[in-house]
């Protein structure tokens, strides 16, 4: 929609992506996501996928904060399989 649409923001595409794929925990993964987002900005350099890499985005505290995040989200929406699945991409890029 960002392509076609310029009068589309991209923290508006990302609530309606999250109202579709979260639905109850909607408000709860548009944090999770823009949390994210943050700790990307604020990582030094540029990412490149390397495994190492994921020890400087993925500080103690970016997991702490996306862990409670999910938990809240799994509360809002316990049968959500997104928000399982996102979970279970957390703990393997976090390990």
């Amino acid at each position: 929609k960002l392509l076609w649409n310029t009068d589309v923001s991209a923290d508006g595409a990302l609530k309606e992506i999250c109202d579709i794929r979260y639905g109850s925990a909607s408000g709860a993964m548009f944090r999770y996501w823009k949390t994210l987002e943050k700790a990307m900005m604020d990582m030094p350099g540029c990412m490149m996928k390397n495994p190492e890499e994921f020890a400087v985005l993925f500080t103690p505290a970016v997991q702490t904060s996306l862990a409670g995040i999910l938990a809240e989200a799994e509360k809002l929406s316990p049968a959500n399989p997104a928000v399982k699945a996102d979970r279970t991409l957390l703990r393997r890029q976090a390990a």
